[in-house]
């Protein structure tokens, strides 16, 4: 049982560290890394947040580069600047 409790814990941490609805980020993508549950965490200029690892492809190739990551409307996007 303890077991189920950390994983919902630790979900429920992942997801407050999402980025808010309504915000974006720019800057330099630094990292991606899988974090599970279906979200990746990505640094963009110091900040983390973790997002749907759907973007993972998108922004894979971008790591190093200038980016602006939103979320609207329930949907987050991506992309180089």
């Amino acid at each position: 049982m303890s077991g189920s409790v950390s994983a919902d814990a630790n979900s429920f941490a992942l997801v407050r560290q999402m980025l808010p609805e309504g915000r974006s980020l720019g800057g330099i993508l630094e990292a991606i890394e899988p974090v599970g549950d279906g979200l990746i965490r990505v640094s963009v200029s110091g900040r983390k947040y973790c997002m749907p690892e759907d973007l993972h492809e998108k922004l894979a190739s971008l790591v190093g580069q200038r980016v602006a990551i939103g979320r609207h409307f329930g949907e987050f996007r991506g992309g180089a600047l």
